[in-house]
């Protein structure tokens, strides 16, 4: 939905698990419905922006859920707004994020994003909070214009993508979320490892360690150039969901 000078003021709620927040089975749009009914003083307060897309999804400050929801939202709300400039493109979520990360995917989207801010104007504001969970089109998207962001590859050959990545929740970086855990993940990692070489297959296993790379552009190069497959439990810092291949 579209809505032409509306304002956002804080509905829907960020940040919370309920079935009235954003992508949740009873969330509304019904207070863009209303005139703007704001006075001089309002309008001096709060935030004017040209295309205002509504993201105020549960916990979007974390990078899994940011990855899962915000970006969800974000990618179909570009159905309805394809000829809007991404510099012109404004997005309202939550706290701001834990992980730096989350701020340079924010620069691939969308010209400039809010947290929890007061009210904010729009001449466009696009109410996309009703978008699906898991659909191939909207969850793929952002790893799409991520990677059209990227340089060129510096590799020619397919033979050099030959990594499987383990994506570990207890090994190779901060796992925020203490359980998901794999319980003989040593065995698993060590037999993966044995088949492969007993089978003669030329990929090779390695963990994931996320703080080796230097943001965004280093972690997407090396996911394009480099892995053939990722493992990992549910879970697994989400890399595993939109840049599989």
């Amino acid at each position: 939905m579209v809505f032409a000078n509306a304002v956002y003021r804080g509905d829907p709620p960020p940040d919370i698990w309920s079935e009235k927040g954003c992508m949740g089975h009873d969330v509304s749009h019904t207070s863009f419905e209303h005139d703007l009914n704001t006075n001089a003083s309002d309008l001096a307060a709060g935030t004017r922006v040209g295309t205002l897309v509504v993201a105020t999804s549960p916990d979007s400050w974390s990078f899994q859920h940011f990855v899962d929801r915000v970006a969800v939202v974000w990618s179909q709300a570009q159905l309805v707004i394809p000829t809007v400039k991404k510099t012109e493109t404004v997005i309202v979520s939550g706290r701001k994020p834990r992980d730096a990360i989350v701020n340079n995917i924010y620069k691939v989207m969308v010209g400039q994003h809010l947290h929890k801010p007061g009210s904010v104007f729009a001449k466009r504001l696009v109410f996309s909070c009703r978008a699906p969970l898991i659909h191939p089109f909207t969850t793929q998207r952002i790893t799409e214009n991520i990677f059209q962001s990227l340089p060129p590859s510096a590799t020619a050959s397919e033979s050099d993508r030959n990594i499987i990545l383990f994506l570990s929740r207890s090994s190779g970086g901060k796992a925020f979320n203490g359980g998901r855990r794999i319980l003989n993940e040593p065995k698993l990692f060590d037999a993966i490892s044995s088949m492969l070489k007993a089978t003669g297959r030329p990929e090779k296993l390695q963990y994931f360690r996320h703080d080796k790379f230097n943001g965004l552009d280093d972690v997407a190069t090396f996911m394009r150039d480099r892995v053939k497959m990722m493992i990992g439990p549910h879970g697994a810092a989400f890399y595993n969901a939109r840049h599989g291949f």
